[in-house]
């Protein structure tokens, strides 16, 4: 077992990361290291959200109005873009 690893069905949605405030400034390194954090896990959650999408049947694609093909395009784009 890998420390942090949950067991999820397939039938839950997946939720956005929630947005990080700081409440106290960071500078120089610690500033440098929370931005690095961030887009990473920016990145993270754009590659999980593409995986899930290409996943959903065509029912579910014709409500939030794209067709199947649209999904495969956004879907195999890269975690950068």
């Amino acid at each position: 077992m890998s420390c942090g690893s949950t067991t999820q069905s397939q039938s839950i949605h997946h939720q956005s990361l929630p947005t990080l405030e700081i409440r106290a400034p960071f500078t120089g390194w610690g500033r440098m290291c929370w931005r690095a954090a961030s887009h990473l896990l920016r990145l993270y959650d754009r590659q999980q959200q593409r995986h899930l999408l290409r996943e959903l049947d065509e029912r579910a694609l014709t409500d939030i109005g794209i067709t199947p093909e649209q999904a495969q395009i956004e879907g195999r784009k890269p975690f950068w873009q």
